[in-house]
């Protein structure tokens, strides 16, 4: 987080509810039972973008990068100290984190190529703001499962007078200490769930702007030979002359063009070919342009790097080969 001044906490702190929308309907389908049904409760019942229960907390925890601090003032707050709602405190930091994940996700695709710029613009939020953004997932996470722990042990009765002498421990002022079950499971699975919902989210949000890659965008690996017209995109696979029957569908099909024999359905089972040492009369080239297959012709040494990909999309007429970490189909890509 920030280290310069008051201020510019406080500006990280308006930067993060900028997405609280993001994260708040990423949360609702990312926590497990029992936990989803009493935190979704919280964030409902407390959270607003500036006030509210979970508002006052997440600025404290900014401004004071504790744990104890924030959960001080809002059990001191109490009628019932001793029996503060833990989950307000587990609400909060969730948001915090998932408004980090939001974040580092918006940051992935502006160094994609997507304009985040013009969906950011509508929340006040300069795209320069978040390309310095550091949300330190990994406190973030910690002090998650800290209150995971808590809460999880306030719901078990035998252990109510722990959780008691826990509580007691932050009201005078020392630092929590926790003798509880292991949550790192239930962590793991969070983040496992959260960032790919947090994602979709995000799609969604630009699917309704029409928002879609600039062809001066970062997204561009290479500009090779369009030896096919027509576009095609997805996950890359290398053909293989000793089991060319092995080849998935609807893959983008890396095939050397000097190549002897292959099967026609290995291209026709692809969505795009690249292939290299070859001209547009070879083989591989004039098959494509007959079954209507986009094509690219690329250098010998671009093909481990195009293989490392997630996601090719190959343009035949132009020769551009895009990449990106998610389908660009996903986030309203014109094909």
């Amino acid at each position: 987080m920030p280290d310069d001044s008051a201020e510019d906490e406080i500006d990280y702190y308006h930067l993060l509810t900028a997405v609280d929308d993001f994260a708040f309907a990423a949360l609702k389908i990312s926590l497990s039972e029992p936990e989803r049904t009493i935190v979704v409760s919280r964030l409902r019942e407390d959270w607003m973008a500036d006030v509210g229960v979970i508002g006052v907390l997440r600025r404290q925890h900014i401004l004071t990068r504790s744990i104890e601090e924030p959960a001080r003032t809002y059990w001191l707050s109490r009628r019932e100290p001793l029996s503060p709602r833990i989950e307000s405190l587990l609400a909060s930091f969730l948001m915090n984190l998932a408004s980090s994940l939001a974040y580092d996700i918006l940051k992935e695709l502006a160094n994609d190529g997507y304009d985040v710029a013009r969906l950011l613009r509508g929340r006040g939020i300069d795209l320069s703001l978040v390309g310095g953004f550091i949300g330190q997932i990994d406190v973030l996470t910690a002090h998650v499962r800290t209150f995971l722990a808590l809460h999880r042990a306030k719901q078990d009765e035998t252990r109510s007078e722990e959780v008691r002498n826990i509580l007691s421990n932050v009201l005078e002022g020392q630092r929590l200490k926790l003798n509880v079950e292991d949550v790192d499971a239930a962590v793991e699975l969070l983040m496992k769930n959260l960032e790919p919902a947090i994602r979709g989210v995000i799609a969604e949000e630009m699917k309704k702007k029409n928002i879609y890659v600039d062809t001066k965008a970062n997204g561009v690996l290479t500009r090779g030979l369009g030896v096919s017209p027509g576009l095609g995109y997805g996950p890359p696979a290398c053909f293989d002359p000793e089991n060319p029957e092995s080849i998935p569908k609807n893959v983008v099909l890396l095939i050397e063009g000097k190549t002897g024999t292959f099967a026609l359905s290995c291209l026709e089972a692809a969505v795009a070919i690249i292939t290299w040492d070859c001209r547009e009369t070879s083989h591989v080239p004039v098959m494509c342009r007959g079954i209507g297959k986009p094509a690219v012709i690329t250098a010998r040494e671009e093909a481990d790097m195009l293989l490392r990909r997630k996601f090719l999309v190959v343009d035949g007429s132009s020769g551009l080969i895009r990449s990106f970490r998610i389908r660009p189909k996903d986030l309203g890509f014109p094909y």
